[in-house]
């Protein structure tokens, strides 16, 4: 209701729509001609000036002084709606990227060398269309694969700004769904911004701030699923929309709304993609076979309750903006063992390949999930051959409850490793560790766990990071770090996580630990003005996300507070033995974190009434400008030199300083600039 004129009613819907008879008649608002996002959600009329209107869609947050005529829209919002994301491994640093909530699919830097920070220039698109899966070839970090709704999936070559449809042919007869988010084109393969475009914020900036059984027979048919010297398809993705492949029952294939796929671990040029079908490229997507049955249940959602009852066929938007029933959810191919592949669909079976989709294994039960549960990730043991986790989640018969499983022979059993994951946190994605096979991480409907026992018991991590859904997670490898993708506020990274792996009793005993790190890097920092200079902030609308500390970042662990008379420091030493630099760090107890900026002790001040004295204070006042310049002003050491280097933990009591621990040895590592 307008809050000023007593006649109109404001209507939120794909577009706004309005009437000023009190809903006797109703006329479409002009607002989208202006550029503002559809797919409205949420419209608040200031009380006190009629003007003044804020409005919320898939789009974002927008602001009008003038009834509507024009919009502002908040860029510096990071509350971008991610539901998958992917790493690459450029250098010095990798690029996070991912889809969004009918906002395109984006890259960019995990961190560069600039003071300013991770902007929302630096993001640049990938894709159109509602975002989803983006993947990244391990080898050339310029190919990227990118996919928007209903399995639209596309190659852009970063170099050249160019992208191609990669979508096996005859494969877009998903038959269902439709509705609100089904514009014209949408489905198909939207072309991508080699740069970053303008509006690439267009979602409220993305967010890559430093700072988650009993077996079923065979198969029928499952042998019988590629026949052998099936003719490869083209890739142009044309083809017909086969009649009610979406209902389910038939032999087309259905496309669920986040169509997943994979490239091979074994060759960066193979790719899977699942419809309830799956496919196989080994030329990049230029061509595909079909190596599968149909793997889903193959369920008619019109013989399905709603709500405790069949609706009839004329019900009002039934099965609208809805995806397609009974399809592949997830895939994974073992990282150790090729052709051994794993899918999970949304009607709560999970498949088996062991030759490479052959022959294929079903299996539709597991220890304590209810039987027909959404498989959200299987994840293929980068650690042991036979190993596979899988999340399944049942949030659609209002089941919140979190299910996390896991078989040590591909499949043929199951065990529970929920354990004590809360109530309420339902879980999309589950990874294990690739150096320590008992350290995991469970991404949930309010924030990501770890456990380091396996599974036997779970520990939220939050580091400032607010309650969100984790709907997927990566590793890099290189840098060890987790990524996260979260649906409304953006991506997270936890820098370095290797400290973890050494996470047990017996460490967490010890009375202070020191945990192995990674090698620090050496540059110089970019860009003249500080971060609040105009222009250049939050303060001008613009969403920045800060660099991760500079230098080296060491974490340990302090059993209990030290005494009031003793001080905790970390020693620096270079591979002589010489020490470079001491650190005064916190001593209270837990496990902490801090920053040395690869700077030596600062040179001793100058004895009272010398030269030396005198002429600094001569020199007093002119410094002070190291926000401008490096950190020019204040009594610092200088940089190091590239090199190894070994901390120490100590106790201070007086003058004596007695190590605690083992060191750990780490590189300083110059980067070309």
């Amino acid at each position: 209701m307008d809050p000023h004129r007593a006649d109109w009613i404001w209507s939120v819907n794909v577009n706004v729509e309005r009437s000023t008879d009190g809903g006797k008649t109703w006329q479409t608002t002009p607002i989208e001609s202006t550029g503002v996002h559809v797919d409205h959600h949420a419209i608040e009329f200031d009380p006190t000036e009629r003007n003044h209107i804020l409005l919320g869609n898939d789009g974002g947050l927008y602001e009008s002084y003038d009834e509507g005529a024009t919009w502002r829209f908040f860029a510096n919002l990071p509350i971008t709606q991610f539901y998958r994301v992917s790493v690459d491994n450029d250098s010095p640093f990798y690029n996070v990227c991912g889809g969004t909530q009918d906002n395109f699919s984006f890259c960019g830097p995990s961190r560069n060398m600039s003071r300013l920070g991770v902007r929302t220039s630096d993001w640049f698109i990938v894709n159109g269309g509602d975002g989803f899966q983006s993947r990244n070839d391990p080898d050339d970090p310029n190919i990227v694969y990118a996919s928007s709704q209903n399995g639209g999936i596309v190659r852009l070559d970063r170099r050249s700004g160019a992208s191609r449809s990669i979508r096996p042919q005859g494969t877009q007869g998903f038959g269902g769904g439709g509705g609100d988010d089904e514009m014209p084109g949408a489905a198909g393969a939207a072309g991508a911004a080699g740069a970053g475009a303008p509006g690439a914020a267009g979602a409220g900036a993305p967010g890559a701030a430093g700072a988650a059984g009993a077996v079923g027979a065979g198969a029928p048919g499952a042998a019988a699923a590629a026949p052998a010297g099936q003719a490869p398809q083209g890739a142009q993705g044309g083809g017909r929309q086969g009649g009610r492949g979406g209902q389910g029952r038939g032999s087309a294939d259905r496309v669920n709304w986040d169509a997943p796929y994979i490239i091979s671990p074994h060759s960066p040029r193979r790719l899977y993609w699942a419809t309830n079908y799956v496919y196989r490229t080994d030329d990049r997507g230029d061509s595909w076979t079909r190596i599968s049955p149909d793997l889903s249940r193959n369920l008619n959602r019109d013989e399905l309750p709603i709500m405790g009852k069949l609706w009839p066929a004329d019900s009002i938007a039934r099965n609208t903006s809805t995806t397609p029933l009974s399809n592949v959810v997830s895939i994974d191919e073992s990282p150790l063992l090729e052709g051994l592949l794993y899918i999970g669909t949304d009607d709560g079976l999970i498949q088996v390949t062991e030759d490479g989709g052959k022959n294929w294994r079903k299996i539709e039960q597991f220890p304590a999930v209810p039987q027909w549960t959404y498989v959200t990730d299987v994840f293929a043991s980068p650690r042991e051959v036979d190993t596979v986790f899988a999340t399944l989640n049942n949030w659609q018969r209002g089941d919140y409850r979190p299910y996390v499983v896991k078989s040590t022979d591909r499949g043929r059993t199951w065990t529970n490793i929920s354990s004590d994951l809360p109530p309420k946190h339902d879980v999309w994605s589950i990874i294990q560790d690739h150096v320590n096979g008992n350290l995991l991480f469970a991404g949930t409907e309010f924030g990501v766990f770890t456990s380091v026992d396996g599974g036997q018991h779970w520990i939220q991590l939050k580091g400032g990071m607010p309650p969100a859904q984790v709907r997927d997670m990566t590793v890099q490898k290189r840098e060890n770090d987790l990524v996260l993708a979260t649906f409304g506020r953006g991506f997270y990274v936890l820098d370095d996580y290797s400290a973890l792996r050494d996470i047990t009793p017996a460490t967490l005993s010890e009375d202070a630990r020191l945990f192995p790190l990674r090698d620090a890097v050496l540059f110089n920092l970019l860009a003249l003005a500080p971060a609040g200079s105009a222009g250049l902030s939050p303060l001008s609308g613009l969403w920045r996300a800060e660099n991760p500390p500079f230098g080296a970042v060491f974490t340990y662990h302090v059993r209990q507070e030290l005494p009031a008379d003793a001080k905790l420091v970390l020693t620096i030493s270079d591979d002589a033995g010489r020490p470079v630099r001491r650190l005064d760090i916190d001593k209270g107890a837990g496990l902490r974190r801090v920053a040395w900026n690869l700077r030596m002790d600062p040179p001793a001040p100058p004895a009272p009434g010398s030269p030396e004295a005198a002429a600094a204070a001569g020199r007093g006042g002119q410094g002070g400008r190291g926000g401008f310049g490096g950190g020019r002003g204040g009594n610092q050491g200088a940089l190091v030199q590239p090199g190894r280097y070994k901390a120490t933990l100590g106790r201070v009591v007086g003058d004596i300083v007695t190590p605690i621990g083992a060191p750990q040895s780490f590189g300083v590592v110059q980067l070309p600039q």
